[in-house]
């Protein structure tokens, strides 16, 4: 999931950690109350310090410090879904994250899953609202075939100085002026 909110001078960033009833990258979803159960479980075990790059499971210098199911009212993130704050205290790391070099989290572990059949309507394109960077967001669409897979999009082009992005991931653009955009098409 891509981050969402970050308190630079503290340096945390927010992201949900797992939407419900959104096929993930592996094919698998979760149900609200089944992702509420392991986000428990993840405070109860203790495991805030297990934060790593990219499932390398060499911990990094961050940690948890928010964790909550949001909420209706909550406009930054998809409802029931597990949200995250974490610190992240190594500066190199921060400043990746603040390039757009790190964008997202990503769940790992282990869990039971059973066979299940799954009607999903998708859509051919979907509009939104880019993250704000370098001062200014822009409108984005992305596309998708028939059922349901990722084929890319684009940007509007800004108006202040002519530039758009492509969009070339599941929720970043390319970079274009020293910057990139992150946004999130779930909702």
């Amino acid at each position: 999931m891509k981050l969402v909110k970050s308190n630079n001078k503290e340096q945390i960033v927010y992201a949900e950690v797992y939407a419900p009833n959104v096929i993930d990258t592996q094919g698998d979803y979760a149900s609200a109350d089944t992702i509420k159960k392991a986000a428990y479980k993840f405070l109860q075990e203790g495991k805030t310090r297990n934060i790593d790059i990219m499932h390398n499971y060499k911990r990094i210098n961050a940690y948890v410090v928010e964790s909550f199911i949001a909420k209706k009212t909550d406009k930054d993130f998809i409802i029931d879904s597990w949200v995250v704050g974490v610190h992240i205290v190594d500066k190199k790391i921060w400043d990746k994250i603040e390039r757009g070099d790190f964008n997202g989290f990503s769940l790992a572990g282990r869990a039971s899953s059973k066979k299940s059949e799954l009607a999903v309507n998708y859509a051919d394109a979907l509009r939104g609202l880019t993250s704000e960077k370098s001062g200014h967001s822009h409108k984005f669409i992305v596309f998708f075939d028939e059922s349901g897979n990722f084929l890319g999009g684009h940007t509007d082009t800004d108006e202040a100085d002519g530039h758009s992005h492509e969009i070339i991931g599941h929720s970043v653009t390319e970079k274009v002026n020293d910057h990139n955009h992150t946004f999130i098409y779930v909702g």
